[in-house]
């Protein structure tokens, strides 16, 4: 099963370096032209409506924390009486209710999956795409352009180029040293001194940043969580509420995200306790290979719930902890997602998830190296310490509130007006 697993990320690496370079032949000629910063088109007075292009490569039905940061904050600019435009490429039905939101998206060439970072990413293929946003750019009379995960081929980077206003960048991915960026990040430069603002999702972003970009400036502007949709106070699910202890994994099926960990640690702890069950919420094309990691022992307690999006609270409040084993992490939204729901968390400690959470009082964090039997360690804790545990959810919900997206949202408008010379 491991070769198999090696085969298929490999696979994944060679397809994803191949559309990498396909994709910078048909950048050269954008990367040679002279990019430069935009100026506002009008001055606005603070509080004025505002008209917003967003450019993602991820939004729905692609789940992810990118999709829900585009989705959420679209919908606050909405109710707050912004005009907001989505430009994403084409990646099939939405798959959910999307509301007024999705009435806003304009599809912009096709989504292809490639292999990059240890997960499964996006990007966009399709003729004339520059001059397709700039069309649609001038046509929508904007005054700001937004775009999400900047270094993103394709549409992020073209937006920044046919932009005729000014464009701020958000930063989602931490990512360590590599040689492709090595070699890019002089041709990548031109596109961050174009942007008006910078900004990043976590300080373990900009540190990523900063190797390639040191003297270029970033701020802090966390994701945000609907502390109205995530919260205690709710429905659950009955076909789980047995007097087992529920633990949940959320996330895409991506060798990073650590589930086969969980499943080692599961295994370990499942023997000596018959009221423990695993509840795993996601998918992706190795969920094969991760069902085969079960022991048939113990497949009746391991629940495969596969894709799910609008009844995620419903999960969070039926667990009794969230565990999410992840390798690498530039912020946590499915932690900060639990939080919000009253659900204490074990994970990995690393920065991008110590910004989110602290160790001892939302939850317990284990070291990177310790593997399985340190998850199992710290799942049994929780699972012997129920006063701890209801003490840790508690607190874990306080702390999601100032993440809250009424926050958010008024913190990049703020940025906005400032840019727009209010």
């Amino acid at each position: 099963m491991r070769r198999t697993l090696a085969l298929k990320v490999w696979a994944s690496r060679a397809t994803s370096l191949a559309r990498g370079i396909l994709v910078a032949l048909l950048l050269h000629r954008e990367w040679r032209d002279t990019i430069r910063p935009k100026v506002p088109r009008r001055r606005v007075t603070r509080g004025e409506p505002l008209r917003v292009a967003l450019v993602s490569e991820y939004y729905y039905p692609v789940l992810g924390g990118i999709t829900e940061h585009v989705h959420h904050f679209a919908r606050h600019l909405l109710q707050a009486g912004h005009e907001v435009t989505i430009f994403t490429p084409e990646a099939g039905p939405f798959g959910r209710d999307t509301g007024e939101v999705g009435r806003r998206v304009v599809k912009v060439g096709r989504s292809v999956p490639v292999y990059s970072n240890d997960s499964y990413a996006r990007m966009s293929l399709g003729r004339r795409l520059g001059e397709t946003l700039q069309h649609l750019f001038e046509e929508g009379n904007f005054d700001l352009v937004h775009v999400h995960s900047p270094f993103t081929p394709t549409l992020p980077l073209l937006a920044i180029k046919y932009s005729p206003v000014p464009v701020v960048g958000t930063f989602h991915t931490h990512f360590e040293e590599n040689l492709g960026m090595s070699l890019l990040h002089p041709y990548l430069r031109p596109y961050l001194e174009a942007l008006a603002l910078r900004i990043a999702v976590s300080p373990v972003c900009i540190r990523s940043l900063e190797r390639y970009f040191g003297d270029l400036s970033f701020v802090v502007v966390p994701n945000g969580i609907d502390t109205g949709v995530y919260h205690p106070e709710g429905p659950r699910l009955p076909e789980f509420e047995d007097g087992s202890f529920n633990v949940l994994y959320v996330g895409r099926f991506d060798p990073r995200n650590g589930l086969e960990t969980l499943l080692q640690a599961f295994a370990h702890l499942a023997r000596e306790r018959p009221n423990l069950r695993l509840i795993v919420v996601g998918f992706g094309p190795l969920e094969e290979y991760y069902r085969r990691l079960v022991p048939p022992e113990l497949r009746s307690r391991v629940i495969f719930a596969g894709r799910v999006d609008e009844e995620r609270p419903l999960y969070y409040r039926t667990a009794q902890v969230l565990c999410f084993p992840a390798k690498k992490g530039s912020f946590g939204i499915t932690l900060l997602e639990a939080m919000a729901c009253g659900t204490p968390v074990v994970t990995t400690d690393i920065e991008g998830f110590r910004f989110v959470m602290t160790p001892g009082e939302h939850g317990l964090m284990v070291p990177p190296d310790s593997g399985a039997q340190g998850y199992a360690r710290a799942l049994a804790y929780l699972m012997d310490h129920p006063q701890e545990r209801r003490a840790m959810a508690r607190k874990a919900r306080e702390r999601a509130l100032s993440f809250s997206w009424e926050r958010v949202s008024q913190t990049v408008l703020d940025y906005y007006y400032q840019i727009l010379g209010a």
